[in-house]
């Protein structure tokens, strides 16, 4: 037996939303908010893997990690694998964003959050270049942060 499901439908900023699937339609085009906030987001996915993959190699070919990020001795393959995690995390944060997924928009400020508290050890750190690149990674998050709370971003939000 087929069960009809309900579906509401609502008008919000001249733009229909259908409550089954809970996004608007896409609206034709993207901001230059949106691109901006994707481009940040998918920087930081990558450079999470990166970073990931850069332990392993250290790991397998005998190299040390001090300086980069302290003694990984006890676990580094469990390591690894959470910061690939966290990364593909980003990722897939990042692409529901770009895809107007109006759910997308708290967990890509909070992931903004945790890049801002990351970075603060970095604006804090003893070389001016490791300064200036915790500062810059702090501004990066603030304006992608400020982008997704400003509500330019998603397909429910005027263009």
């Amino acid at each position: 037996m087929a069960v009809a499901q309900r579906t509401i439908v609502a008008r919000v900023n001249d733009v229909q939303i259908d409550d089954a699937e809970g996004v608007a339609p896409e609206p034709g085009r993207r901001t230059g908010a949106l691109t901006f906030a994707v481009i940040v987001g998918a920087l930081e996915a990558l450079l999470l893997i990166g970073y990931a993959l850069s332990i392993l190699v250290f790991e397998v070919f005998g190299g040390t990690t001090q300086g980069i990020s302290g003694s990984t001795d006890s676990a580094p393959l469990a390591l690894v694998v959470l910061i690939v995690v966290l990364g593909l995390l980003a990722a897939l944060v990042t692409w529901s964003v770009w895809n107007h997924r109006a759910a997308a928009r708290t967990p890509f400020f909070l992931m903004q959050a945790f890049v801002v508290v990351g970075a603060w050890t970095l604006a804090t750190g003893d070389e001016g270049w490791v300064k200036l690149l915790g500062i810059a990674v702090i501004v990066l998050a603030v304006a992608a942060a400020f982008v997704m709370v400003t509500g330019r971003v998603s397909g429910r939000d005027s263009q």
